[in-house]
């Protein structure tokens, strides 16, 4: 019912839902974090996933690093946005990170991180173009 609210984007109506509930079990903790996300209450957030029974899955650093930019934890949101890239090194995530480092005044670690996306972006460029041309190749190959 609870996350049900959630994907509806009603998280006002998880969270009195919630706040029914006396003991939460451990594994609803991320489904009502993401309601007080979408509730834009980013504290709470960051107070329910930060604790050590949390496992720190893909979703639950997003939300944490997220939630930490919002409340301006620069060096917790560049944590959790390191430990991301465990998931998969993306240009979006370098390109946060590049912003973070560099709001925290460490301008080489910044430049790494946008020479890595630009990298990245290229090497995405390349393939998706190599993608478009094989369909043709083929077809070129089979008219002759």
């Amino acid at each position: 019912m609870i996350s049900w609210h959630v994907d509806l984007g009603e998280p006002g109506k998880s969270l009195i839902s919630i706040e029914r509930i006396k003991h939460v079990a451990i594994d609803a903790q991320p489904v009502i974090a993401r309601a007080y996300y979408q509730n834009k209450d980013y504290a709470r957030v960051v107070g329910l996933l930060e604790k050590e029974t949390i496992i720190k899955n893909y979703p639950v650093l997003i939300l944490l690093g997220n939630s930490c930019l919002e409340l301006k934890k620069y060096q917790k949101a560049a944590e959790y946005f390191e430990d991301i890239r465990k998931y998969g090194d993306t240009v979006e995530n370098n390109r946060i990170l590049g912003a973070v480092y560099y709001s925290l005044g460490e301008r080489e670690k910044a430049q790494v991180c946008y020479d890595r996306a630009k990298k990245l972006e290229e090497k995405l460029k390349d393939k998706n173009s190599e993608i478009k041309k094989e369909p043709f190749d083929s077809l070129d190959h089979q008219n002759r």
